[in-house]
């Protein structure tokens, strides 16, 4: 892999091993006050010196830390046989009956949702 010669004064800006661009000072200043951005020094001498930009990757949904709900408690896919339903094949997901208590917290969001 050939060496990549940067200008005096401009940062190259990547995301994981990906290049993206090449930016002049005021742009990089800009980019460092991001959020998403990590800026990476190298120390040489008792001076500081940044060589690079990192962006930090925000498409990936599976990076995002968020409250992870049960999905089997609404819904199974189990074999059900039922008289008053030609029933349910294995491997195929349904959704599980509202218990009588939690109907009323349903309707809510179903009404403020057509509202």
């Amino acid at each position: 892999m050939a060496a990549i010669m940067i200008a005096a004064g401009f940062v190259p800006v990547f995301e994981g091993p990906r290049w993206i661009e090449l930016a002049d000072p005021a742009r990089a200043s800009a980019l460092i006050r991001a959020g998403n951005v990590k800026a990476v020094y190298k120390r040489n001498k008792g001076s500081r010196k940044l060589v690079e930009l990192q962006m930090q990757s925000l498409s990936d949904e599976g990076s995002l830390k968020g409250k992870q709900g049960n999905p089997r408690r609404y819904s199974h896919n189990h074999a059900v046989d039922a008289p008053d339903f030609s029933g349910n094949p294995d491997r195929v997901w349904t959704l599980k009956p509202i218990r009588r208590r939690d109907r009323k917290i349903f309707r809510a969001v179903l009404d403020s949702c057509a509202a």
